[in-house]
């Protein structure tokens, strides 16, 4: 080989400049595409975990309810500012109370107080008595037990990620 031969192989091998800098342009536009895709998918993961977890909360909040309905065996009770009534169990009756404070639904069972759904903003009870949709549970006036209980929660969507009004209505037992 001669050493013109040379020197034009060793000037075509290799990359300039202007093409690595184009290589490395394109790799960071794949790169940034890359991570953007990846940001999206977490960002995705994270809402839908959080709704899930949202609805199950909810779903175990209205399974006790309705358990202790349909568990009643008096009352429910008058009092505007929650529901109160006695449900059955093994070891015997024992008071059930439900109130809304601080934007969170409690539950009082055998004296013992516990949140069992936050960010709630309203909670209304509604009684069905003699074919109609009544506010009033059982009274002195009207000492007819309902037949049924419409539960309806407005949730809290500042915080939440489900947001909206829920309507439950329970059926309750005949009397005992």
């Amino acid at each position: 080989m001669t050493a013109a031969t040379r020197r034009a192989i060793s000037a075509d091998s290799g990359f300039t400049l202007i093409e690595l800098l184009v290589a490395l342009a394109l790799f960071a536009l794949i790169s940034l595409a890359g991570v953007s895709l990846i940001e999206t998918t977490l960002g995705v993961q994270q809402r839908t975990d959080g709704r899930s977890e949202r609805l199950a909360e909810i779903q175990r909040a209205l399974y006790l309810v309705t358990v202790d309905l349909e568990q009643l065996t008096a009352g429910p009770l008058p009092d505007p500012a929650m529901l109160s009534f006695q449900r059955a169990s093994s070891g015997g009756d024992y008071s059930v109370s439900y109130y809304l404070a601080d934007g969170a639904v409690h539950r009082v069972a055998a004296g013992t107080d516990r949140i069992i759904l936050s960010n709630i903003s309203v909670v209304e009870w509604r009684f069905f008595k003699n074919g109609a949709w009544t506010d009033q549970p059982s009274s002195q006036e009207a000492p007819q037990r309902p037949s049924g209980v419409e539960l309806v929660l407005q949730l809290d969507r500042s915080t939440a990620f489900v947001g909206g009004t829920l309507r439950r209505v329970i059926e309750l037992p005949a009397e005992p």
